[in-house]
């Protein structure tokens, strides 16, 4: 588990890099001097029946109080002023996200039978609770009533959440699906996969003809 600190602001991206005077996103730059390491855990260390992630949520509590006096104290500067930080999400792929926000609802909760009221599987939505198993259709109003009145996808507020006041409506959004994993590594792999094999197929049906 790689636990690092990304700012906001940097050299730009690409398409529109930053200046001094009006600095960009944070997209440009070798990954060690865009973004801040703050500590690495085996999972070894933190998994299993005993653990059950123990000592990774008490790691993630130190850094949550810190993120803390950095938002309420800030850090001094060398010229004498205040820098203050606003924690404003916790991207990652999903299961680290299940593991650091203690998750009841995501990817590994999907279900297959109607015996037992399903948990749900999303964190920001009804996806597969009762009434909502057609979760895989994506028109727009079948988002929005997933959406609407969905708890919140923990029984006890994660550290990292109590780090700044942040309303109930916002809480479950602050833990974000790294577009890296999803995309990248994820359904755009599978796409790509896919589509090389139908390829190959068609180009393999028409060498009969």
């Amino acid at each position: 588990m790689v636990i690092q600190l990304q700012p906001l602001v940097g050299r730009g991206t690409r398409k529109k890099k930053g200046t001094p005077e009006i600095p960009g996103c944070n997209m440009l730059g070798n990954s060690l001097t865009s973004r801040l390491l703050w500590s690495v855990m085996l999972g070894r260390a933190y998994t299993g029946k005993k653990l059950k992630n123990k000592p990774l949520l008490n790691l993630i509590s130190h850094l949550a109080s810190q993120l803390t006096d950095a938002f309420y104290n800030g850090i001094p500067l060398k010229n004498g002023t205040q820098l203050f930080l606003i924690p404003l999400a916790c991207k990652g792929d999903w299961p680290a996200l299940a593991k650091i926000g203690s998750l009841n609802r995501h990817f590994q909760r999907v279900s297959y039978s109607t015996k037992t009221p399903p948990p749900g599987l999303c964190h920001l939505c009804k996806a597969d609770q009762q009434h909502h198993k057609d979760w895989h259709d994506v028109s727009w109003d079948n988002m929005v009533k997933m959406k609407q009145g969905s708890a919140l996808p923990w029984v006890k507020d994660p550290s990292l959440v109590l780090a700044v006041p942040t309303p109930n409506c916002y809480k479950a959004q602050f833990f974000r699906v790294d577009l890296f994993h999803t995309l990248h590594k994820g359904v755009m792999g599978d796409i790509a996969a896919n589509a090389i094999v139908l390829w190959n197929s068609i180009v393999y049906f028409l060498g009969f003809f």
